[in-house]
């Protein structure tokens, strides 16, 4: 068996940290969270995205239960355009009178919160 020690002398470029050599290691610290994590893979779904500013659908998962309500708001100022109760299934948003730009559709359950973007063209 050869007990033999490999050394590199050169500097390896961008590791070299105060005569030591960085080797690759990866450190991270992480919180674990003491909840039961959902495993359904089911999402909300927004179509079509972008859309030519007249109707909107939203596919809510028949896994999302109890009272759902469906907002709409302007990216850039944060003002509610718009919102409605939502069900789960399809939940058709009327956008005819938005005008063109980006929007956040937030759906709110007693079971989840997601936030989707809109984009709306013309």
């Amino acid at each position: 068996m050869n007990n033999s020690i490999l050394a590199f002398n050169t500097a390896i470029e961008g590791n070299n940290f105060g005569g030591r050599r960085d080797i690759g290691a990866f450190e991270a610290q992480a919180s674990l969270g003491v909840s039961k994590p959902s495993l359904s893979l089911e999402k909300i779904v927004l179509y079509p995205n972008p859309s030519n500013g007249e109707i909107v659908q939203l596919n809510i998962p028949n896994s999302t239960s109890g009272r759902t309500r469906i907002s709409i708001y302007e990216l850039g100022s944060g003002k509610l355009i718009a919102s409605q109760a939502g069900k789960s299934g399809k939940n058709t948003l009327k956008t005819d009178g938005f005008s063109a730009g980006m929007y956040l559709v937030r759906v709110i359950s007693e079971a989840k919160r997601e936030t989707l973007k809109m984009m709306i063209s013309q």
